[in-house]
């Protein structure tokens, strides 16, 4: 740089030099050179290369050199020398002719008039500083067969507003168009492999084209392009380089391409625009500080293969709201999602806790989401159990599978308890079996769900054995009444009532729109009662309380085990109803093939009766003109009922015969079913 502050300040010297101007005419090597004073033309001539010249002062015109307006470089004369013109400062045209293969280095240095050039088909080479501070030079034709564009070739021509290179350019040198600051458009071919520090400052430059063949992005590239909104990376790159785009503000999205295997220290760090970043399995290298300060980012997604990444990648991202960390990702670097204090979300693949937790401080409130059965390894883990997550289960194929068999065996054991309470002694006994294993059932279901392999515990058996106990209390009571049955019909109310709750429930817990009335007083309240009915079979049976008491003193202290459970029960309750919420998003929605996904705000009740089948149901819904003109716009056929099994497979399709359509159903198997007629969806079971 000092050379050239030197050069530029000789000018000055030069121009006091030139009063009088005259034709002038030589020779340079082999060549010949003639300026006209008419028109300020400097023409060279010959069949040869032109010397290079270490100076302007070399130069054999030097004495007209201020007050040439116009160069013509003939056919025949294959190269432009080094410093040929430099500081022709009223240089404002330049004819390059066919053949030429090179523009040596400064060629054009400091011609500050020079508004176009035009490089003629077949040069190969442009040399270091060629056109370096052109300030007007506002075109640059660029023809096939360029290979080389040396060290700040176009540095600081400030007018410049768009490069377009041919195929075959295959080097740049450093800050060949740094401080460009009018360059908006850049597009570069795919016979060029790496992107060194070439755009730094170039403050206007708004989009890049990357052809596929580039593989790297060098330091430094396009740091401190504040207008740079899209840059479009081809498959071909494996490495972005250090603050290659650092302080690009304007970036609002870069989709980073399967095979990128580095990003560098700092590589995105101030872009404050980009929303969502995915990075992709390919990562090997994650930088330090990578997308520090990304103040827009609000959404993280690292893919399945990244394996580690850098000191505060993230760090200070105060927008991220949701982070996916893949299963592959064993190590975080210090603080990597340090001060991104609106993080809500993250969604953890791996079963085992990382061996450190990366988000500080504690205070951020997060759901965490981990694989099916690995809610105790984290809650126990160094660090993370030192959280206080929300530990949510990732909906896996195996969580589902899981929760679709707890659905259906409950669906079942409700279905037997609706059809055994009717109150005689016979159905009571049914009754009460179902209840005992649907209690189990609940109970060990909510434990799994918690991430938890412990079975039923013995003060919860032993409140399930209560219903057992009741149940030969109840037979010997009758016996013994001879045949007063008043107090034992009114208990058997009471058991009836509890039952209609318990399905009640359960409907809740499976998503459906039934209000539980249940509260934790009601529930003592129904001891209260059972301990009235008891009473009435008491003076029925004439004083023989040898049972009956033991039975009162049993139900009497777990009365106080009943408020307790009852809050858990609820607890669990609330976890199951997200979790089939979950799974009716996925199953519920269908297309023509298979259920797709779909949010429970686009449901619909749809109307079925009866809910437990033997052979025929019938769907019935006021609204079918809606469903019709909907599904008409999107081109599917909404005249169909479809059947689909909880596991989401489609067993049948009949079609809809009017508001109200009879379905027979002898040759369905006994389960569980899912109804559906485009957005309107409904359940069943099939004895």
């Amino acid at each position: 740089m000092k050379k050239i502050f030197f050069l530029l300040a000789g000018l000055l010297l030069a121009a006091a030099s030139h009063a009088q101007v005259q034709d002038k005419n030589g020779t340079t090597g082999n060549l010949a050179w003639a300026f006209s004073a008419v028109d300020s033309t400097l023409t060279i001539s010959g069949n040869d290369t032109m010397p290079n010249y270490a100076s302007l002062y070399e130069q054999p015109w030097y004495s007209v050199n201020t007050v040439i307006k116009a160069v013509v470089v003939a056919e025949g004369v294959t190269t432009v020398g080094n410093s040929a013109f430099l500081g022709c400062t009223e240089l404002a045209s330049v004819s390059l002719p066919e053949g030429l293969t090179t523009v040596g280095n400064s060629a054009f240095l400091g011609c500050t008039e020079l508004a176009s050039v035009s490089l003629p088909e077949g040069l190969t080479t442009i040399g270091n500083y060629a056109f370096y501070n052109c300030p007007k030079l506002a075109s640059v034709s660029f023809s096939e067969g360029l290979t080389t564009i040396g060290i700040q070739a176009f540095a600081a021509c400030t007018k410049l507003t768009e490069v377009s290179l041919p195929e075959g350019v295959k080097a740049i040198g450093q800050s060949a168009f740094q401080e460009c600051t009018e360059l908006a458009s850049v597009s570069f071919p795919g016979s060029l492999t790496t992107i060194n520090d070439l755009f730094q400052g170039c403050t206007a430059l708004e989009e890049v084209q990357l052809s596929k063949g580039i593989k790297a992005i060098g330091e430094n590239a396009f740091r401190f392009c504040a207008n740079l909104a899209s840059v479009s990376l081809p498959n071909s790159i494996e490495t972005i380089g250090e603050s290659a785009f650092y302080n690009c503000t304007k970036l609002d999205s870069v989709s980073l391409p399967e095979g990128v295997k580095a990003i560098g220290n700092e590589a995105f760090s101030g872009c404050s625009g980009l929303a969502s970043v995915s990075i992709p399995g390919s990562v090997e290298t994650f930088g330090t500080r990578a997308f520090y300060n990304c103040t827009g980012l609000t959404s993280v997604s690292i893919s399945e293969g990244v394996t580690a990444i850098g000191n505060e990648a993230f760090s200070g991202c105060t927008k991220l709201a949701e982070v996916s960390i893949p299963s592959s990702l064993t190590s975080f670097g210090n603080y990597p999602f340090n001060y991104c204090t609106a993080i809500s979300k993250v969604v953890n693949h791996s079963s085992t806790p990382q061996v450190s937790c990366p988000f500080w401080p504690d205070e951020i409130k997060i759901k965490l989401y981990v694989p099916f059965g690995a809610i105790k390894s984290y809650q126990e883990a160094d660090y993370w159990g030192d959280r206080d997550f929300d530990l949510r289960i990732i909906p896996s194929d195996e969580y589902v599978a899981a929760l679709l068999d707890s659905i259906a065996a409950r669906d079942a054991a409700l279905a037997l308890c609706q059809a055994a309470s009717g109150g005689d002694n016979s159905g009571l006994l049914t009754l009460i079996e179902a209840l005992e294993a649907d209690t189990m059932r609940l109970y060990n279901q909510a434990q799994a769900l918690q991430g938890q392999n412990t079975t039923l515990t013995q003060s919860n058996a032993e409140l399930v054995g209560d219903t057992v106990r009741l149940y030969g209390a109840l037979t010997t009571c009758q016996a013994a009444s001879g045949g007063d049955n008043s107090g034992l019909l009114t208990l058997i109310e009471a058991l009836k009532a509890d039952t209609v709750r318990l399905y009640n429930q359960a409907q809740a817990l499976q998503g459906q729109n039934t209000t539980l009335t249940q509260s934790n007083a009601e529930l003592v309240g129904d001891t209260v009662r059972l301990y009235d009915a008891l009473a009435l079979c008491q003076m029925a049976s004439g004083g023989d309380n040898s049972g009956l008491l033991a039975l009162i003193d049993a139900l009497k202290a777990d009365t106080a085990k009943l408020s307790d459970t009852i809050a858990a029960r609820n607890a669990a309750a609330a976890e199951l109803n997200v979790e089939i919420a979950e799974l009716l998003r996925q199953l519920e929605a269908c297309d023509d093939d298979k259920p797709t996904a779909v949010t429970t705000a686009e449901l619909l009740p749809l109307k079925l009766y009866p809910t437990v089948v033997d052979e025929q149901l019938t769907v019935d819904n006021e609204q079918w003109d809606i469903i019709a003109n909907s599904e008409e716009q999107s081109g599917k056929q909404a005249q169909d009922i479809a059947i689909y099994n909880m596991s989401g497979a489609p067993v049948a399709t009949y079609p809809i015969t009017g508001r109200q359509t009879t379905i027979n159903l002898p040759q369905l198997p006994g389960g569980t079913y899912v109804v559906r007629v485009g957005r309107y969806v409904g359940k069943f079971v099939k004895r």
